[in-house]
């Protein structure tokens, strides 16, 4: 696997050096790039160069960590955050950030976040891979299968044994019957037009085998109840479709 690189970004350049003196004495799987003082540069330094992983400082001058996501539709690297304040650690995990590191790091930490990024790199990468597979949508759909990335090679799944389909950014976590989990990088968009009339858009960020819903309730809003006892919400346009397609079966 090709070392995987990584941009520190942090106002402090003591925290600066430290943080690449830990990934350099610690993380051979990481090669720094560059290391920047401000959201400005680090948006240069992305622009210019491909990113795999960001160590990214919240607090700064001018624009926050927050700021420099914020000026990237999409993201192709994944995002440590490492900050001295915990009370940012929701809105971090809802950018799908990797990690939070609050200060001061050690070696064990960064080595822990360090390896969530191999793990999901490897994945993805074999997700990448496999998109030949997925272009070819007319044999899936005449065998009613997916070809989907495993730790151990592609596997191919039945439309029937998955349970539903869950967004996360450009990316969809299928999730199987029998608990299983597959990243693909293909949009709910994509599945939808792949998958067959067994599977409900009933959000944004979900697709619901309609076969493994149990039930729902309309507590604050509807909410589907499934075999396993996910709970998945139904968005407010899509409520009159969903009780159309439950009720019609």
């Amino acid at each position: 696997m090709p070392r995987l690189k990584s941009l520190i970004v942090d106002d402090d350049k003591i925290s600066r050096d430290f943080v690449e003196h830990l990934v350099e004495k610690h993380c051979p799987e990481v090669s720094i790039i560059a290391k920047c003082s401000s959201a400005e540069q680090a948006k240069h330094e992305i622009e210019s160069n491909e990113i795999d992983l960001l160590f990214l400082d919240i607090q700064m001058p001018h624009e926050t960590g927050f700021d420099l996501l914020n000026h990237f539709s999409e993201k192709n690297f994944q995002v440590v955050f490492i900050t001295a304040y915990e009370k940012y650690a929701f809105k971090a995990f809802k950018t799908n950030a990797l990690d939070y590191l609050l200060k001061p790091i050690d070696k064990e930490k960064i080595i822990a976040s360090v390896k969530k990024a191999v793990n999901s790199y490897e994945i993805n990468h074999k997700t990448n891979e496999l998109n030949t597979h997925f272009d070819s949508a007319d044999s899936h759909d005449s065998f009613n299968t997916l070809l989907l990335p495993g730790k151990r090679g592609a596997v191919t799944v039945k439309f029937e044994d998955i349970c539903y389909l869950e967004a996360s950014n450009n990316y969809s976590i299928i999730h199987t019957k029998n608990g299983g989990e597959f990243v693909a990088s293909k949009t709910l968009k994509e599945f939808d037009s792949i998958l067959n009339n067994d599977f409900l858009r009933v959000h944004k960020s979900y697709l619901v085998n309609k076969h493994c819903i149990v039930g729902y309730t309309r507590l604050n809003g509807i909410k589907i109840k499934l075999e396993k006892g996910e709970i998945i919400p139904v968005s407010r346009r899509k409520q009159g479709f969903f009780l159309n397609q439950y009720n019609s079966n």
